[in-house]
């Protein structure tokens, strides 16, 4: 039985790695068992799929699960996620009795249900079935793709300049096997096999699809449930690209001034800046995550003036939404001023054809960032 399960995971692993981007062998990490009541993994399962996004009931499954798998035996250390894999009782149907439940532990804060990964380089699936002492176990078969996506950061500096115009792998678990222990009265020993799954791009779409065989259906290759996810895997931000159009509020330093028939005149600045920001977020964020997270909010900005004349400027926002900020800072501009000697208003000497010169004119910006994404 255990030989046509690989062998049909393996046929499925080949015409996988035909649309993949990578394929990694799968390393074994352990097994263990641990003592618990018969209803824990039901438990769980009705738990985590009534949860919806009700983040003190997760934390509280969270501590559950990690309370029950960080103790000798397991010793399971949630610094990286893990997937927690189980079965339970799922609808009367034939094809499918019962039902994966595939949730996340990592870290002290983040939901079981989270859909990020943040840019990990590697996970553990870890998975719980009741330990069976007079037939085979249950066995898990997860396959994992990678697709690798767009840095977004590209995209927005890319429509921001634009905006301004001319100026698989996959991956099959093993099956691992556990010793086999004796629960006490009322008790029931779980058995635990834990795997590492490598994950090659640090920016990608993450899916896997698991299925289950009961090995007490002997003879029978049919899964008994099976489970398909998605997740992201993009490392939390810390930078991002806008475009914020701004009013000059206050200008000191050089004045801006042209030659008009003959004679020096004020060329003052129309009251509009268009500045290509690059946003620093002191907080990183995650860009997926709703509603808008504070790090995601806050931010420092340092950008090319484009308009009405090149320069630099610096500053912050703020984000009351996604893709639009109130930005407020303060700019340096390149300005065509008069000459040491020659004043605004008169004409210039005789002779003299290139009476002015560049100049740094200074200016509080005041303005909307909007990010095109």
């Amino acid at each position: 039985m255990r030989k046509r399960l690989l062998g049909a995971s393996l046929l499925t692993l080949a015409s996988a790695t035909a649309l993949a981007q990578r394929v990694t062998a799968p390393v074994e990490i352990g097994t263990c068992t641990f003592s618990g009541k018969g209803d824990l993994l039901d438990s769980w399962g009705k738990r985590y799929l009534s949860l919806g996004t009700d983040a003190s009931e997760s934390a509280q499954l969270r501590k559950e699960i990690v309370a029950t798998l960080s103790p000798p035996p397991c010793l399971l250390n949630f610094q990286r996620p893990h997937f927690i894999v189980f079965s339970i009782p799922g609808a009367a149907q034939k094809d499918q009795p019962r039902t994966l439940v595939r949730l996340v532990v990592w870290g002290t804060d983040d939901p079981v249900y989270l859909t990020n990964l943040r840019g990990i380089d590697e996970l553990r699936e870890v998975f719980v079935t009741p330990e069976r002492s007079r037939a085979p176990n249950d066995v898990l078969n997860s396959i994992y793709t990678s697709t690798p996506v767009e840095d977004p950061r590209g995209a927005e500096l890319a429509a921001a300049l634009k905006q301004l115009g001319p100026t698989l792998f996959t991956q099959l678990g093993p099956t691992l096997e556990a010793a086999r222990v004796g629960a006490p009265l009322g008790m029931t020993t779980y058995r635990v096999s834990v795997r590492r799954v490598v994950i090659p791009y640090a920016r990608a779409k993450i899916g896997v699809k698991s299925q289950l065989f009961a090995e007490v259906t002997t003879g029978s290759t049919k899964p008994v449930a099976s489970a398909e996810a998605t997740y992201d895997n993009a490392a939390p931000n810390h930078v991002g690209f806008s475009l914020i159009g701004a009013g000059i509020i206050r200008v000191a330093g050089a004045r801006r001034a042209k030659i008009d028939s003959g004679t020096i005149i004020e060329n003052s600045f129309d009251g509009a800046a268009s500045i290509i920001a690059m946003n620093i977020h002191p907080w990183s964020y995650d860009p997926t995550e709703l509603p808008i997270s504070a790090g995601e909010r806050w931010r420092l900005f340092l950008g090319i003036v484009a308009t009405p004349e090149l320069g630099i400027a610096v500053g912050g926002g703020w984000a009351p939404f996604r893709n639009l900020s109130v930005n407020a800072g303060y700019a340096w501009l390149r300005v065509k001023t008069t000459k040491g000697g020659e004043t605004i208003g008169v004409s210039p000497p005789e002779g003299d054809t290139n009476p002015l010169r560049h100049g740094a004119a200074r200016a509080f910006v005041f303005g909307v960032g909007y990010k095109f994404s």
